[in-house]
């Protein structure tokens, strides 16, 4: 008994050797030959700018956290372009970051000013005893001229409205008004 369990035993090792050997393609010469599996070949475009890509042009300023969106302008200049080309244009160094994803061309910058519109605010202020027109942010701001208008001649709360930094305008037009306003108090 135990000599036929034995051979049972190798019969069935020697059934999965040569199952496993013939499974996996024996070669003409009785050596195992590998299959490749054939390669696909893959082609990548990089994704370019085309006339109908929409451009998007996105400038953050960090000093009044302000974002500006707008349509860039040159948009003949990045036609043809890809991904790569238009970082050499645009580089992570000067604040430029870039994506082009779905026919969308987003070019951000992150510029550590004001915004346009904060530079040239104007606003009115004391200056030794007179008031005074100052122009940009209030963290940058310049002395634009001094006016003959007294702040003593003023009632208390346009004063009090100047102390306070209350006389701020985005339009020179807008300021000129008001300085006729106070011109009565001369």
């Amino acid at each position: 008994m135990k000599k036929s369990g034995i051979t049972l035993g190798l019969l069935i090792v020697a059934g999965l050797a040569l199952g496993y050997y013939f499974h996996n393609g024996a070669g003409q010469n009785g050596f195992m030959e590998k299959t490749q599996k054939p390669v696909l070949e893959q082609s990548y475009e990089a994704e370019c700018v085309k006339p109908s890509t929409q451009i998007i042009c996105e400038k953050e300023y960090t000093k009044c956290n302000h974002t500006i969106i707008s349509k860039y302008d040159y948009e003949r200049l990045l036609r043809g372009k890809n991904l790569a080309e238009l970082r050499k244009m645009y580089p992570s160094n000067e604040g430029y970051s870039l994506s082009l994803l779905n026919d969308t061309l987003l070019i951000h910058q992150v510029i550590n000013d004001f915004c346009p519109k904060d530079q040239k605010v104007f606003r009115l202020k004391e200056y030794k005893g007179f008031i005074a027109v100052y122009s940009g942010p209030v963290d940058d701001e310049a002395l634009i001229r001094v006016t003959a208008i007294r702040i003593e001649t003023l009632p208390q709360e346009v004063q009090q409205a100047l102390q306070h930094g209350k006389y701020e305008f985005r339009s020179e037009a807008a300021l000129n008004d008001t300085l006729e306003n106070l011109d009565e108090y001369l």
